[in-house]
């Protein structure tokens, strides 16, 4: 009896600081099956792609400011957490499916937010409950990490992520009552039903410190860094002397260009530069490649050239009948003057100019020519125009001229004409 007395009173002095509310717990009056059900519907279990896919979204924005909540139950899954409550669960996915839906998109973060998706459904479907494990439909749920028959009505979990649980009160695990931490199940078996509480006894006096006892484990995971605290007051202003001036700062980033100013006044106009070197205006070419009536062309009579090949400036040259053969009407200008032929002789040409077709003279700073037969003649010289119009052909200077043949082309009869207006 006196055995029986004195363990009662421990187990008292164990429950009264514990929790007001076991005064009134019994042995009869604890569902130890209702509060396992209870857990069941609280814990839900987190599958293997949904752990790494909450790791690895981590590691895609690691700078991203995640939550509390998502630390935590981070890190848990790092020390190889598979079960959490379900409340912090659903707070940790909706959060990772917002990061999904703003963070551009990639083929690892598609394959991600499926992931995520497919494990929201199925969460607030129930079927990561700790009581639907064991069902047919949800079989497929159970991890395949655990222990044996970690899927049955015994659960056995895997490891419980403990830095998201919380337990205020009383928590039953496996059909075994903890309230705050002390095992009542056990004590209550020992001991029978217990009394109601009495009065709270003064309190005794402290007993010595004992000795510091072994090493424990290791060291655990650093915690999350709390908030900063407020700033506190101004100290009171120093000495009077101005001390050192410190090293200059790094230059801060460059601001925005800003607002371009009103467009000033126009300048006065400058001098007019030095007249540039003046391009080609355009230019025109005329052949004939039969030989009459060029087989006999005296001095003063014009070359005749009756097809015009190309002539972009038809204002400023104009081929026209004149002088027994073609004559060329240019405006005002400066021109070259590129004629070619073969003649049956030896013989020369150059290039005629007058008012009119019926007043032209030899200009002999054009004269071209060969001292054998049927050699090619090429002959270039520069026209300048300075009245309104001008009158040129190309003739004969000694003898009279007949074109033949150009070399091997046979029944070729070639005489050509190129005019380029450089002025």
């Amino acid at each position: 009896m006196k055995q029986k007395i004195v363990t009662l009173f421990l187990l008292l002095s164990v429950l009264a600081p514990l929790h007001m509310a076991a005064a009134d717990i019994s042995q009869s009056d604890i569902d130890l099956y209702a509060l396992d059900e209870q857990l069941d519907h609280s814990l839900v279990y987190i599958g293997k792609q949904t752990r790494r896919s909450i790791i690895e979204l981590h590691n895609l924005f690691p700078n991203y400011q995640w939550s509390l909540t998502f630390k935590i139950l981070r890190q848990d899954i790092l020390d190889k957490g598979t079960v959490a409550l379900y409340e912090q669960v659903d707070q940790v996915i909706n959060e990772c499916l917002d990061v999904c839906d703003k963070a551009p998109q990639g083929q690892l973060l598609q394959a991600i937010q499926t992931n995520l998706e497919v494990y929201q459904g199925m969460l607030r479907a129930g079927q990561t409950q700790l009581n639907a494990l064991d069902k047919p439909n949800t079989r497929g749920c159970c991890p395949s990490g655990c222990v044996k028959d970690c899927c049955e009505k015994s659960k056995k979990y895997c490891k419980l992520c403990v830095r998201c649980l919380k337990v205020n009160g009383s928590l039953a695990v496996c059909g075994t009552l903890f309230l705050n931490g002390v095992n009542v199940t056990t004590l209550l078996a020992a001991t029978g039903a217990t009394g109601p509480a009495g009065s709270t006894g003064s309190t005794g006096p402290a007993g010595a410190t004992g000795a510091t006892g072994p090493g424990g484990g290791p060291v655990g995971p650093t915690g999350a860094t709390g908030v900063t605290g407020s700033t506190g007051t101004t100290g009171a202003t120093g000495p009077c002397c101005t001390g050192a001036t410190g090293a200059t700062g790094a230059t801060g980033a460059t601001g925005t260009t800003g607002a371009t100013g009103a467009t000033g006044s126009t300048g006065a106009t400058g001098t007019t530069g030095a007249t540039g070197a003046t391009g080609l205006l355009g230019a025109a070419e005329f052949i004939q490649i039969i030989q009459i009536p060029n087989d006999s062309v005296p001095p003063g009579q014009a070359f005749s050239f009756n097809t015009q090949v190309f002539n972009n400036i038809p204002a400023n040259v104009i081929a026209a009948a004149g002088a027994g053969g073609t004559v060329f009407n240019l405006t005002t200008g400066t021109y070259i003057f590129d004629y070619e032929m073969s003649l049956g002789s030896a013989g020369s040409v150059a290039i005629y100019t007058g008012a009119t077709a019926g007043s032209l003279a030899i200009d002999t700073n054009t004269i071209a020519g060969s001292s054998t037969a049927t050699t090619w003649i090429h002959g270039r010289a520069f026209v300048n125009v300075a009245t309104p119009t001008l009158v040129a052909a190309i003739s004969s200077v000694v003898g009279t001229a007949a074109v033949v043949t150009a070399g091997t082309a046979a029944g070729f009869f070639m005489i050509r004409l190129t005019i380029v207006k450089i002025a």
